[in-house]
């Protein structure tokens, strides 16, 4: 490398990018600056499809190699390094025997090439970074060693970029694991009652109905004492499919107790809103030959002097609901 291509270099490399396309844009344009006239690009190798695909690319729009352009990788310049054989410099390509059979190589009149592969960890490339050009002999060992050094920069962004998504990923686990409830994945306890102490809230400003609605199983204690707790588990995580089932996408499902559920219906505007929605569950329960059924007890928000109370007053119901049901067997 020259003075020029290295001061370049070491700019690029104090950089902090914030993501791995931002570094590929900056990386591209300095190369299409200290290189000799001709395109460069970065490729990934999909191993999944055998594809070679352009992520981006700057330079002669004569070699057409817009982001997205894909081939099987058996048939691009890159084949050798997704091989392992690398890093690959090329002065004239098409008597070159690597490459001169490809179609590609006789397809875009390409003369020179040089390539350098992009690792990340122990594992095989990913992809590429390359320069082509018509002319031959276009590049020296010098440009190949400036595309390895900002290869290993790229690589070590994409390295970052993975690292961060994980770590994302990762806080949404621990996020859903504190508020939802482990068997069932509907919210638990806890973060129903934020959620019921939001709508409350929201219903004492705008005047707008909302309902909580206690749910108990019927019949849940018998299926545990005959079937053992592993079918009751089944029951539960049953129950609470059939009421994401039977709720609007506003709704709030929670588990609240063993086997007492609690659903707010959220801005209900129709009457009756909660008795039908209470019936739709029982339908379903028994359209599925559900081994439980459901008792049931709901309290209008807005009508509420608390949270507490709302849930109070429903759960109040859904035991007389309960006993109801039990005197009518």
């Amino acid at each position: 490398m020259d003075g020029q291509a290295v001061n370049a270099a070491a700019d690029l490399t104090a950089r902090r990018f914030s993501s791995f396309s931002e570094a590929t844009r900056a990386v591209l344009e300095m190369l299409e600056e200290q290189l000799p006239a001709g395109a460069v690009f970065v490729a990934h190798f999909d191993d999944a499809e055998d594809r070679w695909r352009v992520l981006d690319a700057r330079g002669d729009s004569s070699f057409d190699l817009a982001p997205g352009t894909s081939m099987e990788l058996s048939e691009s310049l890159c084949i050798r390094m997704a091989s392992g054989i690398s890093p690959m410099l090329s002065g004239d390509v098409q008597a070159d025997p690597s490459y001169g059979a490809l179609g590609i190589v006789h397809d875009l009149d390409i003369g020179s090439y040089a390539g350098v592969p992009l690792l990340i960890g122990e594992g095989g490339p990913i992809g590429s970074l390359c320069a082509i050009a018509h002319d031959l002999d276009a590049y020296t060992q010098g440009d190949l060693q400036l595309l390895q050094v900002v290869a290993n920069m790229l690589a070590y962004q994409l390295e970052r970029d993975r690292a961060q998504r994980e770590l994302e990923i990762l806080a949404i686990q621990l996020r859903e694991q504190a508020t939802t409830d482990a068997l069932t994945g509907v919210l638990n306890r806890r973060s129903f009652g934020e959620a019921l102490d939001r709508e409350w809230a929201l219903g004492a400003r705008d005047r707008i109905p909302s309902y909580v609605v206690m749910l108990d199983l019927d019949g849940f204690k018998e299926v545990n004492d005959r079937l053992g707790h592993a079918a009751g588990d089944r029951v539960l995580l049953e129950f609470a499919d059939t009421l994401r089932e039977v709720t609007r996408g506003t709704d709030v499902v929670g588990r609240v107790g063993g086997d007492e559920f609690a659903v707010i219906l959220v801005r209900a505007l129709a009457d009756g809103a909660a008795e039908r929605f209470v019936e739709r569950l029982r339908e379903a329960l028994e359209a599925q030959g559900a081994d439980v059924g459901a008792s049931a007890g709901h309290a209008l928000l807005v009508d509420a002097e608390s949270p507490a109370a709302a849930l109070a007053a429903a759960d109040e119901l859904m035991y007389a609901d309960k006993r109801a049901r039990q005197a009518g067997r």
